[in-house]
């Protein structure tokens, strides 16, 4: 019951800030923000820099981890590599790849690609999402593909 709450809450978050974002400028990122909650076991790898933590957000051009401020990117293109299994991935723009498995997975423009499983529902407006493992949950895209098993 608590966790979903607390999702529930946290893709609200999301949501508003997503809104609130989109079609700004924010530092040298375009409409950028991405949140991932993992195990704290998994390392995330954000344009070749690696990071652990609970909850990895990308905010503009701002890398905050578990609440603090942990750096500033530079590049206008994100890619995120999770080495390890992670419970939720949204993204704004950006490619994400995971080494593991994935729990609930939502990006608008961007590419995902995952090693094992999505084990919850996936979603991407411009993208491609290719799974080797399953795909649990439903999955859609608007411009794109779906390959998984």
């Amino acid at each position: 019951m608590f966790y979903k709450k607390s999702k529930l809450l946290i893709d609200s978050l999301s949501n508003s800030m997503n809104r609130l974002i989109q079609g700004n400028s924010i530092g040298n990122i375009s409409s950028s923000a991405t949140q991932i909650n993992s195990n704290g076991n998994s390392k995330v790898i954000i344009n070749g820099t690696v990071y652990s933590g609970n909850s990895v957000q990308i905010d503009g051009d701002k890398v905050i981890i578990d609440g603090k401020l942990q750096d500033t990117i530079e590049q206008k293109e994100i890619k995120i590599v999770i080495q390890g299994d992670c419970e939720d991935i949204t993204t704004t723009n950006g490619t994400v790849n995971v080494s593991g498995s994935a729990g609930n997975v939502k990006t608008h423009n961007g590419t995902v690609n995952v090693e094992g499983s999505i084990v919850g529902d996936c979603e991407t407006h411009n993208g491609n999402v290719k799974v080797k493992g399953s795909i649990v949950g439903k999955c859609k895209t608007h411009n794109g593909n779906i390959s998984g098993r």
